[in-house]
């Protein structure tokens, strides 16, 4: 009888470790009433905002190449990240017939990156050089499977704005009317 609650004991014991260790991996992030992150914490790539900053070396499309993304650890965008969600859309709005969908994600995103960064007919040139040395726009497409031929329009996808080399502790919002 001793042994069979010794085992049972250690079996308990072991279900509480991994339980703890699974609420520590996947905490999520603490949002103040603005929506703003104000606590890191691990997030599906699906739930982040506008404006919200995370960790990750991994990105769903970089210059055509697909990789796949689950999670993420979003954090406050004034504590060190590498990228920056500028904007999200549920789909595109329209499908341009003839025209790769990747392209029309492209000059969406473009166009959002823009507007995120307050950019302007009066954007130095030196600017954009320096934008362009530091940082650069990434498709985040949901989901891309090794299974997906052709990308689906009626896909939620993102457009982020990741750092080249290193973490930031700033955002890029209005980076071109500072």
């Amino acid at each position: 009888m001793p042994d069979e609650i010794s085992t049972l004991l250690k079996r308990i014991g072991i279900f509480l470790f991994l339980v703890i260790i699974f609420f520590w991996i996947y905490q999520d992030p603490q949002r103040d009433e603005s929506g703003s992150i104000v606590e890191a914490g691990n997030i599906d790539a699906l739930e982040l905002f506008a404006g919200d900053c995370y960790k990750d070396s991994t990105f769903a499309l970089v210059e055509g190449e697909s990789k796949p993304i689950h999670t993420v650890e979003a954090v406050p965008c004034s504590s060190p990240h590498n990228n920056e969600i500028a904007n999200t859309f549920p789909n595109l709005a329209s499908k341009k017939i003839n025209i790769d969908i990747f392209e029309q994600m492209g000059d969406i995103c473009f166009s959002a990156l823009s507007i995120y960064t307050n950019d302007s007919e009066n954007t130095s040139q030196e600017a954009y050089d320096s934008f362009n040395s530091e940082y650069r726009l990434n498709i985040l497409y949901f989901p891309l499977t090794d299974l997906e031929i052709e990308a689906d329009p009626n896909k939620k996808f993102s457009c982020v704005i990741s750092n080249n080399d290193s973490l930031s502790q700033n955002s890029v919002r209005n980076y071109f009317s500072r």
